[in-house]
């Protein structure tokens, strides 16, 4: 029977329907459908719970410790019992597999190639369905949280992080295509008089000035104003992303979240999953990009050079 499960933490999870210990990726912390399975790595071992819709699981237990809340010690002080969460999800996992799972993965310098095609059709397969584990991305309560986004943007506590993430991500593309610097000076005008006009109340026009500026940013990053720029702009960032030129994109995704939640109290749970699918899309992104480079290398290294037969 299926159920639902909430984690709080990454997760490895193997491949339940071939066997190979060796293929595993990792989920970040959300909301998952997941069924109850016979251990697949030794008959009569504990069970395992398996995502309801592929073929990715692990140890039930493990799950249910990485779904466990970490409480927090008051800054500046230690506590020897706050480490006990960590430590148990740790252990726990290592006697559910010992003997039975490789973890050798963990410090292994590069797969095979074959393995590393495998891994990168899987994540871009995670990425491609991502939405669907997340349904109420789907909903018209979506189109209300569109509306609250595109205003919370330019929040007084938000509308800095939001441009520092504008600057990490343009800088990235520029130092690859310095052509595209119009597009981007367009977009930075316009975030800017948008952020004016929303904390200038006296202004007579105000409503309709915002409203042109929206349609004018709209035209500009969905349209077909500077189109070439906009799709390059976009292909080069999605293949720069990694863990440093990302972080701060998942910390404004956590404010953005607070934000939303504390402005209208009826889109929490639309916020939360928005915030999941768009930090776990991030993970994927990082994960395909590091695979890609992985496989790149691999292409490139060149190989041993025969010895010549002598006659």
């Amino acid at each position: 029977m299926a159920r639902s499960i909430t984690i709080r933490k990454s997760l490895p999870l193997f491949r339940t329907d071939s066997g190979d210990i060796d293929e595993h990726t990792f989920y970040g912390p959300g909301t998952y459908t997941v069924v109850r399975i016979p251990n697949p790595i030794k008959k009569g071992g504990p069970a395992w719970l398996k995502l309801s819709a592929e073929p990715w699981g692990t140890a039930e237990a493990c799950w249910d410790a990485a779904s466990s809340e970490i409480k927090r010690t008051a800054p500046l002080t230690f506590e020897p019992r706050a480490q006990l969460p960590g430590i148990v999800v740790a252990a726990i996992c290592l006697l559910l597999t010992l003997f039975t799972i490789d973890f050798s993965f963990l410090n292994k310098p590069v797969a095979d190639l074959p393995s590393l095609k495998t891994e990168l059709a899987s994540l871009v397969n995670q990425s491609n369905n991502l939405t669907n584990h997340y349904p109420l991305l789907s909903t018209a309560t979506q189109k209300k949280y569109q509306r609250c986004f595109e205003e919370a943007i330019y929040g007084l506590d938000i509308y800095s992080r939001y441009r520092a993430v504008q600057q990490i991500q343009q800088a990235e593309v520029l130092s690859r295509k310095p052509t595209v610097g119009p597009y981007f000076e367009a977009l930075n005008a316009i975030d800017e008089q948008l952020y004016r006009a929303w904390h200038q109340w006296r202004l007579t026009n105000r409503e309709a000035l915002i409203a042109q500026l929206q349609a004018q940013k709209a035209q500009l990053v969905s349209g077909e104003v500077m189109i070439e720029e906009r799709l390059a702009a976009r292909s080069i960032w999605l293949a720069a992303a990694n863990e440093q030129n990302t972080a701060a994109l998942l910390e404004f995704n956590e404010h953005l979240e607070q934000e939303i939640a504390d402005t209208d109290p009826t889109l929490k749970d639309a916020a939360r999953q928005n915030r999941d699918c768009a930090d776990h899309a991030i993970r994927l992104l990082v994960k395909i990009n590091h695979i890609r480079t992985e496989i790149a290398n691999d292409k490139k290294t060149a190989k041993p050079a025969e010895t010549a037969r002598v006659p």
